[in-house]
């Protein structure tokens, strides 16, 4: 253990500073006084205890903060907030791979993250209520695709439930990609990836392939005016032109809904 002094014109800092050896760094404890100058205007200075970790100079009113891979991790996490899905990957320049797989872990088992599926760490979200809740499957489909760079295309009752036509979350969710098939489990559900065909993809990230197929889903039988007015009133102009623009990709019983939608007139012949 060291045990150290650093003194300014107006301030003390006094601390002491050993090595932990369990995970090899600083520990820093210290406590600090200052008086104030004699005037204010002309000094200028700083310090941050928010930190176990530091890095002491003598230099006036100067430190500098480090933090561990674990604590870089969950900053994030807590940067983008509860909910929050992320894999391995989105950490690889902070460390090694067994370094961010070891943190990871650590988070894991302190209770600050949670392990929802090979790879997968969510910051979860908590309702006063339930408790902890189930994860966002989008968030979850949105770190899958960034993991591994692929093109997904959500299909069937959850492309519906995205749109707000539809209140049913599926427990199985099959999603269009132009990577390998498999099946990824979170939690109580199932994430199934099915290899299709660059025709089928070629909308992909689009707002128009989401449109299309909740629309396939519910079948021509099933969309009358109120789903018309669902999709017109939460779609963006910029989107209602995407889908205009894309609109021979679509079949061609689509086409009427998809002008309702995207026209300016509101007067449609369906329902």
């Amino acid at each position: 253990m060291e045990h150290f002094d650093v003194r300014g014109e107006y301030w003390m800092l006094r601390g002491s500073i050993w090595v932990d050896g369990d995970r090899n760094f600083p520990l820093l404890f210290l406590s600090f006084r200052t008086s104030p100058p004699k005037n204010p205007r002309s000094h200028k200075f700083w310090l941050d205890l928010s930190e176990k970790l530091g890095h002491i100079s003598d230099r006036f009113g100067y430190m500098i903060n480090y933090k561990t891979i674990e604590d870089k991790i969950l900053s994030r996490f807590y940067g983008h907030g509860r909910g929050h899905v992320a894999t391995q990957k989105d950490f690889l320049e902070l460390g090694s791979r067994a370094a961010i797989d070891k943190a990871l872990s650590r988070l894991v088992e302190q209770g600050k993250l949670r392990r929802i599926g090979r790879g997968l760490y969510e910051y979860p979200k908590v309702s006063k209520r339930l408790g902890v809740l189930s994860p966002n499957l989008e968030k979850v489909i949105g770190a899958v695709a960034s993991k591994e760079a692929l093109r997904l295309q959500v299909t069937g009752a959850f492309a519906a439930n995205q749109l707000h036509l539809s209140e049913q979350v599926p427990m199985r969710v099959v999603i269009l990609t132009d990577g390998r098939s498999r099946q990824i489990e979170v939690g109580s559900q199932t994430i199934e990836l099915k290899k299709s065909s660059l025709k089928r993809m070629q909308l992909a990230d689009r707002i128009s392939g989401l449109v299309f197929e909740a629309l396939r889903y519910l079948g021509k039988e099933n969309i009358g005016k109120r789903e018309i007015g669902i999709l017109r009133k939460q779609l963006s102009p910029d989107q209602k032109r995407q889908i205009q623009k894309d609109l021979p990709h679509a079949p061609t019983w689509m086409h009427d809904i998809l002008r309702a939608i995207y026209s300016e007139e509101a007067t449609t012949q369906h329902g």
